[in-house]
């Protein structure tokens, strides 16, 4: 009777006794599990250094681009875009460009006359480093005044511009840059020469030297002539005139820490010859010719004082001065001309904001003028001498606002 009674007490014994163990060891694998989801306040991870590859990032500039944020329509040509022309001188520089024309005005003198908006290049205005030049006598022979070794870049502005530069830009400007003492890579030296098939040859000499790390000097150089004439047509008349010149500048810039300045001096010496010449082995009676020998000489100096950097305050004075002589020979006709130029021109800039900028200033130009015409058949010895002289004095103010 007693084995009976003890037989389920002894079957509970053994279940608890199986599923004991059991319980035991999924409680043990339920541990872990809670310790991954909480941090230990004494858990520190160890700083870890790596080291990573540099990386360099380069650009190129197009040769031909319109600067942004200006309220002209403004065309820059760069060096790069020069490179490409392969250009003599400045008239030769736009053979890329669509938007500048330039043509002869003149196939026996070689006169060029450019184009902008269709207009002749009366109405446009050409600078040197944003200083008026080539005007009056200048004009006609003043794009072959520039060699292309010469120049750093071209500014294009078409339609309104400026007043900063003066009061005689109509349908545009055209800035020319020339190189600059300082710069990442300076020439110590450089030559150049050029030869073609049509008798032009070309001689440019570069040097720069910085005689510390404020002052800087570069001297150009250039020489070019036309050894002979060509008459492809066969019309008696050349295609184009002998010409030879002397070209040289030599530029100074400083530098400081508020004060700014640069200076260069530069001479001229060209003669030109055109008209009818023998070619083919043609004798020719009492040709037709034109001579036409120039000198110029020219000096600019531009001195900034910065005020604040941050906001661009400064004030700048402009002077420049030229001489330009000019005995020409129209066959029979005697046509000589002299032009003194003096330049002034005193500027105010400041901006704040970064939106807005105003420019006020002070200028004056004056010129003066003499020629001489006479005959060297009707009545020879005599000349008619006449002479001008105009001062322009103004003053501006200039308001812009950049949307930004």
């Amino acid at each position: 009777m007693k084995m009976k009674h003890s037989s389920p007490l002894l079957l509970s014994l053994l279940f608890v006794a199986a599923v004991s163990p059991l319980h035991a060891q999924v409680a043990q694998t339920a541990a872990p599990a809670e310790q991954a989801d909480t941090l230990s306040d004494q858990a520190t991870t160890a700083p870890k250094q790596v080291d990573l590859r540099s990386a360099t990032v380069s650009a190129k500039r197009k040769g031909l681009f319109h600067a942004l944020g200006l309220t002209q329509n403004n065309e820059t040509i760069t060096g790069h875009e020069l490179l490409r022309a392969a250009c003599c001188n400045l008239g030769e520089s736009f053979v890329n460009n669509p938007s500048v024309d330039v043509n002869y005005s003149d196939a026996a003198t070689g006169a060029r006359q450019i184009k902008l908006l269709g207009l002749a290049g009366t109405y446009v205005q050409m600078l040197a480093e944003n200083v008026p030049t080539m005007r009056n006598l200048a004009q006609p022979f003043g794009l072959n005044y520039v060699p292309g070794t010469w120049m750093e870049s071209i500014q294009v502005s078409k339609g309104a511009s400026s007043v900063k530069n003066g009061y005689e830009s109509l349908t545009g400007q055209i800035n020319v840059e020339y190189k600059k003492p300082q710069v990442k890579y300076p020439n110590i030296l450089l030559l150049n020469g050029y030869a073609d098939a049509h008798g032009r040859i070309e001689g440019n000499v570069e040097s720069t030297l910085l005689p510390s790390a404020r002052w800087g000097t570069t001297v150009l150089g250039h020489y070019s002539q036309t050894l002979h004439t060509h008459d492809e047509n066969h019309d008696g008349l050349a295609d184009r005139p002998k010409t030879e010149q002397f070209n040289l500048m030599n530029r100074w810039t400083y530098n400081g820490d508020h004060l700014l300045s640069q200076f260069y001096l530069r001479g001229l010496k060209e003669t030109r010859e055109g008209g009818q010449f023998a070619h083919h082995g043609e004798a020719m009676n009492d040709p037709y010719r034109v001579t036409i020998d120039t000198k110029r000489v020219e000096a600019t100096n531009k001195t900034a004082w910065m005020f604040h950097d941050e906001n661009n305050t400064n004030i700048a004075l402009i002077l420049s001065g030229s001489r330009h002589l000019q005995d020409a020979d129209y066959d029979h006709r005697v046509f000589n001309a002299r032009q003194t130029n003096a330049y002034a021109s005193l500027l105010f800039e400041t901006q704040w904001q970064r939106t807005h900028t105003l420019s006020a200033g002070l200028s004056l130009n004056h010129d003066d003028f003499g020629r001489t015409v006479g005959s060297r058949t009707f009545a020879p010895g005599v000349a008619l001498p006449t002479s001008a002289r105009e001062t322009v004095a103004g003053a501006y103010a200039q308001y812009t606002y950049t949307l930004g």
